[in-house]
């Protein structure tokens, strides 16, 4: 695939280079510089491949594919624990030629999914052949497998219920086997809210309600992964429900472990995107298995050529988009790379985009190339539409512009002047301004909680980072707060900068907080 970074990835890379892998681990300072939202301490120690690939994405894709070619060689000895090896084959086959695995390859900040994926079906494939065996030391590689697996990222927390259901041991064994592996997960949980100072998430997607949560889960993942994936809405349904009528007991099984592989995401954004289809490679291992149950069944009651007929349809449905996913990564890959060579002139003084990831190429170029690294004032706004506002921001509470500083809009790919923009900045600044936000602030070692105490409803709060990361280098992070509490973990030297946005535009006097950095 030709395909550049995207803009993540450089946040991994940056990482490895700025720690040792220790420290990543166990020191909150430097973990929080790589995401002080989830904990997923494996993602960017698995980027030590960066010391071999440098800047040449190709590697890494290499690297990605290796991972999910891995995942498709153990589900294929996890099949073979049930059906024959045409059907286990096949499993890995329809898991390979999929539109999760294709983007998968090229989108590097993915690449948790696709170890922690081997990794749980490992961990099942080491159980299941610990049962057969009885050596303590295979389970003991299993409950490790899932461990790292956590590590990778905490959607695979489930697995622990996969044991319990598909386990042949008597009931008191396997309860006991359950809670080796439930107590994995409580020392990953404690060590998570250690790291992140509590549970962690995004402060600005609000938590879903009972509803939205039950509707997640049983019709907008099952609709969007389904149609990006098999070109059909609800087709993960169609399998469980077509192998209950054939074999009840088997139907059932695999509807539980489908929901068990959706319900850590039903806290998170389901957006229509293929991009979206990469985060759900254990639901596309589970369906490419029930597939292959299916086929097992349906020719042993038909003629062989229904066993290619099957086969080939389930292949078209599977590829038939890739254009179009290509084209989606495509774009997002080509954004980031006019980016940078559009900073890399060395004229643009601001960028504004979602900007985090800009410092972090500009690291690796420095420390990779030995190339100087240019002056810019990155300023970042999730919702990106906010610009003569965080101008104004930035301008008035922490330094000023020249009128002739260039502006550059990376997703729009434009290039202004500040003069051009200045007339709306000054009208803005002339507008009176509303009450102070009433937030409260409780800062303790590295983390501020945060607990919105303002009742007004009409509008929405932001919350603006300012950090210094190196001289003549600044950095200007804007997004809209959805919760009324969080935690937030501050690097040193930190500012925020709380305002209330009304309905209508006007905005508030600023709440100031510094991280008393020593």
């Amino acid at each position: 695939m030709n395909l550049w970074f995207t803009g993540d990835d450089f946040v991994a890379l940056s990482t490895i280079f700025s720690y040792n892998p220790i420290k990543i681990l166990f020191f909150r300072d430097a973990y929080i510089l790589f995401n002080p939202y989830f904990f997923t301490p494996l993602l960017p120690i698995s980027f030590l491949d960066g010391y071999l690939f440098k800047l040449d994405p190709m590697g890494y894709h290499l690297h990605n594919y290796l991972a999910l070619f891995l995942t498709a060689l153990i589900i294929y000895k996890v099949v073979r624990i049930y059906l024959p090896p045409k059907y286990a084959f096949l499993s890995a086959v329809f898991f390979l030629f999929s539109i999760p695995v294709f983007f998968n390859i090229g989108s590097l900040p993915h690449r948790h999914y696709n170890w922690g994926c081997f990794l749980v079906f490992l961990g099942f494939y080491l159980f299941k052949d610990f049962e057969k065996t009885g050596a303590k030391s295979i389970l003991i590689l299993s409950v490790l497998a899932y461990f790292c697996a956590l590590l990778f990222k905490c959607v695979f927390a489930p697995f622990p219920l996969v044991i319990l259901l598909l386990s042949e041991c008597n009931f008191h064994k396997r309860m006991g086997i359950f809670m080796i592996y439930i107590s994995v997960f409580f020392i990953y949980l404690i060590w998570r809210f250690y790291m992140l100072g509590g549970l962690g998430g995004y402060m600005f997607f609000p938590d879903p309600s009972v509803f939205q949560a039950i509707s997640a889960l049983f019709f907008h993942i099952p609709y969007e992964t389904s149609k990006r994936i098999w070109l059909m809405p609800f087709f993960i349904y169609l399998v469980p429900i077509a192998l209950f009528i054939i074999r009840p007991k088997i139907g059932a099984i695999f509807v539980s472990l489908i929901f068990m592989s959706e319900i850590p995401f039903i806290f998170a954004p389901i957006w229509p995107a293929y991009g979206l289809t990469g985060k759900f490679l254990t639901l596309l291992g589970i369906i490419s298995i029930a597939l292959c149950f299916l086929i097992y069944y349906v020719e042993k009651s038909f003629s062989h050529f229904s066993y290619y007929l099957v086969c080939g349809l389930i292949l078209i449905l599977q590829v038939v988009q890739l254009p179009q996913a290509f084209k989606e990564i495509n774009a997002t890959s080509s954004l980031v790379k006019n980016t940078c060579y559009r900073l890399s002139k060395g004229d643009i003084k601001v960028v504004y985009s979602h900007i985090s990831w800009v410092y972090n190429y500009f690291f690796l170029v420095q420390h990779l190339l030995q190339k100087q690294m240019p002056h810019l004032i990155g300023i970042g706004a999730l919702d990106r539409n906010n610009l003569p506002l965080d101008l104004y921001i930035y301008e008035r509470y922490i330094d000023s512009f020249s009128l002739n500083d260039q502006i550059f809009i990376s997703s729009e790919n434009k290039q202004l002047r500040y003069n051009d923009v200045k007339e709306t900045i000054v009208m803005m600044g002339q507008r009176e301004l509303l009450p102070k936000p009433n937030i409260k602030l409780n800062y303790k070692s590295h983390l501020l909680k945060v607990k919105i105490a303002d009742k007004r409803a009409e509008g929405h709060f932001r919350l603006y980072f300012f950090a210094t990361l190196n001289k003549g280098n600044n950095l200007f992070w804007s997004i809209p707060i959805r919760k009324k509490h969080f935690s937030c973990p501050i690097k040193k030297g930190e500012r925020i900068v709380f305002i209330f946005v009304s309905a209508d535009g006007k905005f508030s006097e600023p709440l100031i907080f510094k991280e008393p950095s020593n």
